[in-house]
C-alpha cells in the first residue's frame, strides 16, 4: 500500500492500483517497461517504481518513465526494487545490482564487493547497512565493505530468496530449503 493509500499489485499481464473504489491497469500502452511486472516499490514524492524482465518503470502519478541498460540500469531482467531510507532506488537483476539517486546509477558487482551476480531481494536494515540475497549466499554492505554469509557461517541454504528485519531488529533469511534467523 503506498502513502497516499493506494494497494499496488504486480502481475505477470500489468501494473494495478486500486485506490479504493477504482482498479486501474497500467499496461505497455501506458508506458511500462514490460508486462510482466516483479515488484512495486514507492519512492519519496510518492512516486511508485515497478520492476519489470525488460527494465524499471518510474510512476509520477500523471506518466510513466521507463529506464533500462542504455540509461545506467545493469540489465533489464530486473527481479526486485528497493527505496532505502536516503531515497535511493536499488535494483536487483539477474546480473548484479544498480543504483539510481535520481541522476547517477551506480552499478554494484564483483569489481566492487558484490560476488554474486544472480540478486533475488534486497533489504537496509536498521543500522543503514544493505542486504543482498542471492542464489549462492546473503551478502552484506556496510557502505564500505562487503561481508558474504553462507552455510559455513549460520544460514540453512546458500540460495536466498528474501531477507527482512524484524522489530527486535532480528534479520531473516528466507531461502529455498528452510529459514535462519539472525539474532540481533
Amino acid at each position: 500500500q503506498s502513502s497516499s493509500g493506494d494497494f499496488w499489485f504486480a502481475t505477470k499481464k500489468w501494473v494495478s492500483r486500486f485506490d479504493g473504489t477504482i482498479w486501474t491497469d497500467y499496461t505497455k500502452s501506458n508506458g511500462i517497461a514490460n508486462k510482466i511486472v516483479t515488484w512495486v516499490a514507492e519512492q519519496l514524492w510518492w512516486n511508485i517504481w515497478i520492476s519489470t524482465i525488460n527494465g524499471v518503470s518510474e510512476f509520477n502519478g500523471t506518466t510513466w518513465i521507463t529506464y533500462g541498460e542504455s540509461d545506467g540500469l545493469v540489465d533489464k531482467n530486473v527481479l526486485d526494487v528497493y527505496t532505502d531510507s536516503t531515497w535511493n532506488m536499488w535494483f536487483a537483476t539477474v546480473n548484479w545490482v544498480s543504483t539510481f539517486n535520481g541522476t547517477t546509477w551506480i552499478t554494484y558487482n564483483e569489481f566492487n564487493g558484490l560476488i554474486d551476480k544472480y540478486v533475488n531481494n534486497i533489504f537496509e536494515d536498521s543500522n543503514g547497512n544493505m542486504w543482498f540475497a542471492t542464489v549462492a549466499w546473503a551478502s552484506m554492505f556496510d557502505w564500505s565493505t562487503w561481508v558474504d554469509y553462507t552455510i559455513a557461517d549460520w544460514l540453512a541454504d546458500n540460495d536466498v530468496q528474501v531477507i527482512y528485519q524484524d522489530a527486535d531488529e532480528n534479520i531473516w533469511f528466507g531461502t529455498k530449503k528452510w529459514i535462519t534467523i539472525y539474532f540481533n
